[in-house]
């Protein structure tokens, strides 16, 4: 693990901007969800922000999936980074002078987001790129994976604290230029680019096709699962914010923003050790694609445990081993997803893939915040872990030959 990050310097700098622009996503995060709550004390509310954060996927991630084929992945996301540079210096300085409020924040959350997705598939191009070789892909996933959820702990911690003793505002510099350093990094990578940008006039709707098309008729059996089971896994992680979020606001030993910090923290913690010791797990347990139903199964049913049980040590533990299944579950879903997408078809292949992902999360997000109000937060996880392993099990029922 570590020898790739030493060998491999064009791999270091893309990771290295990763984990500042991800300590400053974290730090946001936090802030943004506590300062909500405080402001409406609703969970629709919330499920508002998960709106604005997956429209954009929704609304422009076709056609930046065709633009992320056709134009430098590198120069895309130096572009994205001060792009989102530029919005949050703005922000900072509106909210200072009191001109943004709650629909503000929606509306810069959307922005960053819309530019996020041409940076996404930017950054899978690139690390196809630069890590050539297929065996290599799954310790490059479970390297990134780890380092983006180390710096995500330290900005969950940075973020509740900052929350908790701080104007908001201050989250928003921090995350600009936490960008700002991304670039930097992104700036100082080498290497060959094999595709050529065609000279052609783009046509978006026949690239859009011949897009679906190899998803529909090329695709390998694998990386349909892959695909089918990344959606699944997203249901009971759609509702996580909200269920963190309401669950601080219940202990008696932490204060709300301190105690979302510390589930964040012990989610990342989870992810961590997952990330760690992935390549051990594989080799002696021999999981691959086809236990991946099973271990949906046990994560759906993990969710329930902190909504059940009003123990903040048990809740912590309960989040810390949620984290550890899902990032188990997602670097061999990832793997074989990018081991399967040729480079020419990535970015098109992954906007499909993002609005596949996408739109499930702000509808039960949406629909559990509504539940919670009035049946209660266990009741509602229960209904939706019920959906999640529902939807497993029509899928399992198929045979091979129909997905």
């Amino acid at each position: 693990m570590l020898t790739l990050l030493k060998m491999n310097k064009p791999f270091r700098h893309l990771i290295s901007g990763a984990f500042f622009s991800s300590i400053g996503d974290a730090i946001m995060a936090v802030g943004i969800l506590v300062a909500i709550y405080q402001q409406t004390h609703s969970p629709v509310a919330i499920s508002w922000l998960t709106l604005a954060q997956v429209l954009p996927f929704l609304i422009i991630s076709l056609y930046a999936g065709v633009q992320v084929d056709q134009l430098n992945p590198k120069k895309t996301l130096m572009i994205s980074d001060l792009l989102r540079f530029i919005i949050l210096i703005i922000l900072f300085f509106l909210w200072d002078l009191n001109y943004v409020g709650l629909i503000g924040i929606y509306v810069v959350v959307f922005l960053i987001y819309s530019v996020s997705t041409f940076f996404d598939p930017s950054s899978l191009v690139v690390l196809k790129s630069v890590v050539e070789e297929p065996e290599e892909l799954l310790v490059a996933n479970s390297v990134k994976q780890m380092i983006i959820d180390f710096s995500k702990i330290a900005g969950a911690l940075i973020g509740g604290a900052i929350a908790s003793s701080f104007d908001i505002k201050w989250i928003f510099i921090i995350n600009a230029f936490s960008y700002l350093i991304s670039l930097i990094f992104i700036s100082f990578i080498v290497y060959e680019r094999k595709m050529q940008k065609s000279s052609k006039k783009l046509n978006i709707r026949k690239e859009l096709k011949s897009g679906w098309k190899y998803i529909a008729k090329k695709a390998s059996l694998d990386l349909k699962k892959s695909i089918y089971y990344i959606v699944i896994i997203n249901i009971p992680i759609s509702i996580l914010t909200i269920q963190m979020t309401l669950i601080s606001q219940r202990s008696t030993i932490f204060q709300p923003g301190n105690y979302l910090g510390l589930m964040n923290s012990l989610y990342m913690g989870g992810s961590v050790l997952g990330s760690i010791t992935i390549g051990v797990l594989l080799k002696k347990t021999k999981i691959n694609l086809h236990h991946i139903p099973l271990l949906i199964f046990i994560y759906s049913l993990l969710t329930l445990i902190p909504t059940i049980l009003f123990n903040e040590i048990i809740t912590l533990l309960s989040f810390f081993l949620i984290g550890l299944m899902a990032v188990v579950i997602q670097i061999i879903i990832n793997s074989i997803y990018q081991r399967e997408v040729p480079n020419e078809f990535m970015g098109r292949v992954s906007s499909f893939r993002s609005m596949i992902l996408r739109i499930p999360p702000p509808l039960l997000s949406a629909i559990y915040g509504v539940m919670v109000q009035y049946i209660g937060l266990t009741l509602a996880t229960l209904i939706i872990t019920l959906f999640s392993i529902l939807s497993l099990y029509i899928l399992l029922i198929n045979k091979d030959d129909n997905y």
